[in-house]
């Protein structure tokens, strides 16, 4: 899709009653690899710097950059006014519960920071790099198990494992379901906490 400006983002905004947004420094994948991009921190905390009270800025991880992108990390929340960890497991072809995630989901701990992190199935988001669905919803139970303290968000529902999604939610207090890609009413039970819980 084509893209557009911030200031058409915030009219867009405004038409469908939408107060604040969150802009994803996204890290999809090793650069180099088809498909893969990292937008960089700056660019997303210039956009924040313009309308800090319409955007809020969220910086992607990338696990395989080990303790140099953990310290990255820690400087856009602590100098640029980011807040919150967002994660791509599918990318990397690592599920949230792998060992090359914990440095991050530590350094949320000691920031006070949340984490967001892809569950469910990927797509296919570039044909010449054909990732495998690495996020399902269960692996989160172990990352709130070891780390109960920052808020463990699961974005885009969880499909086609929405149940793993509701029973995490269920279990740990610091899981929360995101349904930023399907509508709850598609994919959860009306009656589920889980459903009450989510963030719209």
């Amino acid at each position: 899709m084509p893209g557009f400006s911030l200031e058409q983002m915030l009219e867009k905004m405004e038409a469908a009653g939408i107060e604040r947004a969150g802009l994803v420094a996204s890290r999809t994948g090793r650069l180099g690899l088809p498909g893969s991009y990292h937008m960089p921190y700056e660019v997303v905390a210039r956009a924040r710097e313009r309308y800090p009270d319409r955007l809020f800025g969220l910086p992607g991880i990338d696990p395989t950059q080990g303790m140099s992108g953990v310290r990255a990390f820690e400087d856009a929340v602590r100098s640029m006014g980011f807040r919150a960890a967002h994660a791509y497991p599918h990318w990397f072809e690592l599920a949230p519960d792998h060992a090359k995630w914990r440095p991050f989901y530590a350094k949320c701990c000691e920031l006070g920071v949340p984490v967001l992190t892809q569950v469910g199935q990927s797509l296919i988001y570039s044909p010449d790099q054909r990732l495998r669905s690495v996020g399902r919803p269960i692996t989160p139970d172990a990352v709130a198990g070891d780390f109960p303290e920052p808020t463990i968000c699961g974005i885009h529902v969880g499909i086609p494992w929405h149940d793993e999604m509701i029973a995490m939610a269920w279990k740990h207090e610091n899981v929360f379901v995101a349904a930023d890609a399907h509508s709850p009413k598609y994919c959860l039970p009306a009656s589920s906490n889980a459903t009450r819980r989510a963030r719209p």
